[in-house]
């Protein structure tokens, strides 16, 4: 007892502020809870008191006293304004010109949020560290240090020390992937939405070699790796790879096809003697591997048999062949079948020289598997003419291999086609169309190397949304490169589109309802996630927008569109996406604004409301005098919003629901001043298991 009472109660619920902190934060949460009012960040001004709320604006100490007022009285607490968890996660588009006080109410609103232990992902358009430093004041407050990310965007080449590192796409399917980093590209139509085709089926198979190869054999590759494996010198040495491994495969099933040794073996005999009278193959190095994999394809019941018989995942068998290998094979020969004939020979070469003079084995499951790394140096001691020689000697007779391609291949002999390397004319120039459509994306990792390009990541954007972290994203100043700005920004959005399709089914749809829910749980954020998109208009331009804002709401995930003015919403000047991320958004804030279409866009969301007048009559001198009747009872807006052009410092109207809704969705309301001493985050890096070791 007297251990607890001085090592966990005196030091975690003895003072009343730390008692409530750790409550809410350790506190059970469900992503079904019942939606109460989840934030106070705001309090309501009647009408009348507009006047007077105006005049506080001349000092923001009287303001900021009439607010401690307001929240301290028990008597203001009707005028408390808040937003329950089913209003957010409906979004929230917030209106305001520079210097109208978003910054103070999304303050206002963050400290509920991260009081709660809900999550944030904060995208801060200004390139100011003051914001930084007061949302980690507001962290620090709460105790949430732990939970809280920064990527550090302002400058392409600080400390990594300054901030944490993040790949969008690293931990999910190529497929994925590959999409992801498509909607980040630009394509204007016409040739260009075919050279971005090109640009796809080069990409596709490279994400999934790079993926196979981190998932089973351990190796990690940074976004800047994935680039270089687009030279046609990179190229084919994950065609080397994968060829070694399908070739090691069919080499297993032969032997096993020729003497199996047990019972799995026996079985799979039997499976690929069927399979050999039924499937064709079109690549004789491999064809045993090529037979049993289509084969299997049809008869899917068979999966844990190969496994058992090859002793390896049947998924790392069937990727390898499928979207790897001959994905790689398919865009070398839509480019050129030299190119591809180039590849096949010095494959073959590099799999002998590998399994009779390096001793080393392909498949993941061998203690003396061979890396890419190890597969460069080795192409880099071929192509010295000495090994290439001894390297010849090392090749079967019944390996079909062209010796006259070899030579050309490596630069040995003159052709008129290029060298493995070095692309003859009109191939390389396809090559390089389908190439510079990333090119634009891989700079900009390039360009933040010391985010994009650790070995060690360290953001996860399933786990920010997932798991309540508090991520704060510093953009670049908006002035200097807007296509950077764009291309982040629509980064981050896409994140949480990743996030919300595997909560929705996403690649696991094979999977039982039940686990299915259970999943869901799992990725579902509870209580919720906030993301607050600051400056949206630098990167409004993402596809499907309207679709995210629509899916995110299922997973308690709640955007702040935050912007200057209605025009910001625009994409591509398209007056459908606007109209249909509007539609898709339940509250509007609108601060400070002189813009003439948004004061409309308010106007048009106030709704009007019975007005009746008092009957005024002149007495016997003349003069009006109201007799305490009413009458000329119409309908009228109960405030102008032109309005919005006086307000400051937080101030502003607050509306809910669409067009032509009743008076009582919308409310003149005044942000919480919240003051915080500003406190620069101290950045929690990884630290890799073999040095914690």
């Amino acid at each position: 007892f007297i251990f607890y009472y001085y090592e966990v109660y005196n030091e975690f619920f003895a003072m009343k502020n730390k008692r409530d902190t750790y409550y809410n934060l350790l506190s059970p949460q469900f992503a079904d809870e019942n939606d109460e009012v989840f934030s106070k960040f705001a309090y309501t001004v009647e009408i009348n008191e507009v006047d007077s709320l105006l005049n506080k604006y001349k000092s923001l100490e009287n303001l900021s006293d009439y607010g401690k007022l307001v929240n301290s009285s028990k008597h203001q607490q009707y005028r408390y304004f808040g937003l329950e968890k089913d209003i957010l996660t409906r979004h929230i588009v917030f209106l305001g010109t520079t210097g109208a006080g978003k910054t103070m109410t999304m303050m206002s609103l963050f400290r509920n949020v991260i009081a709660f232990g809900g999550g944030i992902l904060m995208i801060d358009g200004k390139s100011d560290t003051t914001m930084l430093n007061n949302f980690n004041a507001l962290v620090s407050e709460f105790k949430r240090e732990a939970d809280l990310q920064v990527i550090n965007l302002l400058k392409p080449h600080i400390k990594p020390d300054d901030t944490n590192s993040y790949s969008p796409i690293m931990s999910v399917h190529s497929s994925t992937s590959v999409s992801f980093l498509a909607s980040l590209s630009k394509s204007d139509g016409g040739n260009s939405s075919y050279f971005k085709d090109k640009g796809v089926a080069l990409l596709f198979p490279i994400m999934s070699s790079v993926q196979i190869r981190r998932e089973f054999h351990n190796e990690n590759f940074a976004l800047s790796q994935i680039e270089n494996f687009m030279n046609p010198n990179e190229y084919f040495l994950l065609y080397s790879l994968f060829y070694g491994i399908l070739r090691e495969v069919s080499e297993k099933i032969k032997r096993i096809y020729k003497s199996p040794q047990n019972q799995a073996e026996f079985t799979l005999k039997k499976i690929y003697k069927v399979a050999k009278d039924k499937t064709l193959s079109q690549i004789p190095d491999i064809k045993e591997a090529e037979i049993l994999f289509y084969y299997i394809q049809k008869n899917t019941l068979y999966k844990r048999n190969v496994e058992k018989a090859l002793n390896i995942d049947y998924r790392y068998f069937s990727e390898s062949f499928e979207l790897a290998f001959n994905r790689l094979k398919s865009y070398a020969s839509g480019q050129s079948n030299n190119w591809l004939n180039y590849m096949r020979e010095i494959g073959i070469l590099i799999y002998n020289y590998v399994k009779k003079r390096e001793k080393k084995d392909f498949i993941y499951n061998s203690q003396n598997s061979i890396s890419i790394d190890e597969i460069r140096k080795i192409f880099t001691e071929i192509k010295r003419e000495a090994t290439f020689k001894e390297a010849m000697k090392l090749i079967e007779s019944d390996d079909n291999f062209n010796e006259n391609i070899a030579l050309k291949a490596l630069g040995f002999k003159e052709s008129n086609d290029g060298t493995i390397e070095n692309l003859s004319g009109d191939t390389e120039t396809q090559h390089g169309y389908a190439k510079s459509q990333w090119t634009g994306v891989f700079n900009l990792f390039t360009k933040f190397s010391h985010i994009f390009s650790q070995d060690i990541i360290e953001v996860d954007g399933e786990d920010v949304l997932t798991n309540n972290k508090l991520l704060y994203v510093l953009l670049p100043p908006l002035e200097q490169d807007d296509d950077t700005i764009e291309i982040l920004g629509k980064m981050l959005i896409m994140t949480v589109k990743l996030t919300a399709s595997l909560s929705l089914g996403g690649e696991t749809l094979s999977i039982s309802p039940t686990q299915n829910r259970i999943l869901k749980d799992k990725i579902v954020s509870k209580p919720m996630a906030l993301m607050n998109a600051d400056e949206f208009g630098a990167y409004s331009n993402v596809n499907g927008m309207d679709t995210i804002l629509a899916q995110v709401r299922s997973i308690n995930i709640a955007f702040v569109l935050s912007v200057q003015d209605m025009a910001s919403l625009k994409a591509d000047d398209s007056e459908t996406k606007q109209e249909r991320i509007k539609a898709n958004h339940n509250v509007t804030l609108a601060l400070q604004t002189r813009d003439e279409k948004t004061i409309e866009f308010i106007d048009n969301r106030i709704a009007e409301v019975k007005i009746a007048k008092p009957e005024l009559q002149f007495n016997l001198e003349g003069k009006l005098y109201n007799t305490g009747r009413l009458k000329d009872v119409e309908k009228a807006k109960p405030i102008d919003a032109k309005i919005l052009q006086n307000f400051k410092y937080g101030g502003g109207i607050a509306v809910k629901g669409g067009d032509n809704r009743t008076g009582e969705d919308f409310a003149i309301i005044q942000s919480n001043y919240v003051h915080l001493r500003e406190q620069e985050p101290s950045i929690k890096k990884l630290v890799p298991a073999l040095l914690v070791a």
